[in-house]
């Protein structure tokens, strides 16, 4: 079983009443072991993918290696990575994370950088090239998914590693497939989730961008599934009811034996290493144009365990 726990480094004592008053001032998101006893009350539904992730991170080399952790938040892949001896650990996220900064990196007495940056701003010279890449909880959310794989494939090393843990759209297994709604996505919840992948787009996607797959695995979520299928089976009843002019109809659903197809989302991780020759291009042709689709445009991956290739071109 994959644990949470991170080493508190070499960080002044303080006592645990003192660290629970504290924690009381931030709003976590990751579930971090502080001390014995104690963690940062983060959301525990995001536990299960968290913990795949942490367990192939665990599988890396790390030692002396520089590590970019994408969409960071409190850190948790940061001080685990950082904590398996990489040189340097980076994280960027739109929304920086207070109690990261201004709590945890004390605390730990962590040699950890983040930063506030968008991950389509990212280029070569902004923090130089990495050897290991973790884009965890993403990929789902970027409308402009190929840019951002481009973006990432553009900042590693040949040879470097990027782990990636998205949601999965499991319809049509032998076509290559993006699902992209627009104004409401697969989860009531979520309005932010625009990019599912099925796990051919993917793959085909990540071959196209110069990206080897190494280990694909994935994470069944029983809960998330049920909030799936009953706000699917709302839907259809809706649409059904409002056909014969029952349109102020409330539907509610408890748990059935479900006999029609639905679509289906399961968390995946894919390991990926970067292969071959530098085939980066240059960050002028960074933009958000056909150039994306092409084979010549080599590009990070989501949701896969990749080595990268060299370019066709």
């Amino acid at each position: 079983m994959v644990s949470n726990e991170l080493r508190p480094g070499e960080a002044a004592p303080i006592g645990r009443n003192r660290i629970l008053e504290r924690m009381k001032n931030y709003k976590f998101y990751h579930i971090i072991k502080v001390e014995d006893g104690i963690t940062t009350p983060g959301n525990p539904d995001y536990v299960p993918a968290q913990n795949l992730c942490l367990k192939h991170l665990e599988t890396l080399d790390l030692q002396a290696k520089r590590v970019l952790d994408i969409g960071c938040r409190d850190g948790l892949f940061c001080f685990k990575a950082e904590s398996m001896g990489a040189a340097e650990v980076i994280g960027i996220d739109n929304d920086l994370s207070e109690p990261a900064t201004q709590f945890l990196i004390p605390f730990f007495n962590s040699k950890v950088k983040m930063k506030q940056l968008n991950l389509y701003d990212l280029l070569p010279d902004t923090f130089g090239l990495f050897d290991a890449v973790i884009f965890a909880s993403v990929l789902s959310n970027l409308r402009y998914p190929f840019w951002g794989l481009k973006v990432i494939r553009n900042i590693m090393n040949i040879g470097g590693h990027l782990l990636v843990e998205t949601a999965i759209w499991q319809r049509e297994p032998d076509k290559s497939m993006l699902l992209c709604p627009t104004n409401q996505g697969p989860w009531p919840d979520d309005t932010t989730a625009c990019t599912f992948f099925n796990e051919k787009g993917l793959r085909d996607t990540l071959e196209s961008l110069g990206f080897e797959t190494v280990c694909i695995e994935y994470l069944e979520y029983k809960r998330r599934a049920w909030q799936l299928i009953k706000h699917e089976i709302k839907e259809k009843l809706k649409g059904a009811l409002h056909n014969i002019g029952l349109t102020r109809t409330s539907v509610h659903i408890t748990p059935m034996r479900i006999s029609f197809g639905l679509p289906r989302l399961r968390s995946k991780l894919i390991y990926n290493k970067v292969l071959g020759e530098d085939t980066r291009l240059p960050h002028q042709t960074w933009r958000l144009n056909l150039e994306l689709m092409g084979t010549n445009s080599p590009s990070g991956v989501s949701g896969y365990r990749t080595r990268c290739a060299p370019g066709s071109g």
